[in-house]
């Protein structure tokens, strides 16, 4: 919505809308433990499709229902992309930070497992930022797709 938002903002956000993630979550979790128990290719495109349930929830102020509904429509068309993206930025990001912490916690083990989980608590302090801030923008991206081409009657 381009407006300034403070931590604290985010908080009283986030637990006045507490139910609908708990209702969201137990959705998600309700369609994706047998798609993926079945298969895990309908696990995993159920998983794309339905990924941005918690941005829809929070920033477009749906309900988990409308959610859930919206984040299946916004990602119709765009699987295979998304799903590329996510992989891109697995091997980009996450898969580097993990073989750095892997190396640096095997390093530092040998002196003390505290050091060694310390380690890698702060290298998730460093990429959990990055991941969430890449998923809002690829979320407002198909936003800003499905409004161009008119599949999408909200604008943020």
């Amino acid at each position: 919505t381009q407006q300034g938002v403070t931590i604290a903002d985010s908080m009283q956000r986030a637990s006045e809308k507490f139910t609908q993630l708990v209702l969201a979550t137990f959705l998600l979790w309700l369609i994706l433990i047998p798609a993926f128990i079945c298969l895990i290719i309908p696990g995993i495109y159920l998983s794309i499709r339905l990924c941005f349930i918690y941005y829809a929830l929070m920033i477009e102020n749906r309900g988990a229902i409308d959610a859930l509904s919206r984040s299946w429509s916004l990602t119709k068309g765009y699987w295979g992309q998304i799903f590329l993206a996510f992989l891109m930025l697995g091997l980009v990001v996450a898969l580097p930070a993990f073989i750095l912490g892997a190396i640096l916690g095997a390093i530092f083990g040998q002196f003390s497992p505290v050091i060694s989980q310390s380690v890698g608590s702060f290298i998730g302090l460093i990429i959990g930022p990055i991941l969430a801030v890449y998923y809002v923008f690829l979320f407002m991206s198909l936003v800003n797709l499905a409004s161009e081409r008119g599949r999408d009657r909200t604008y943020i």
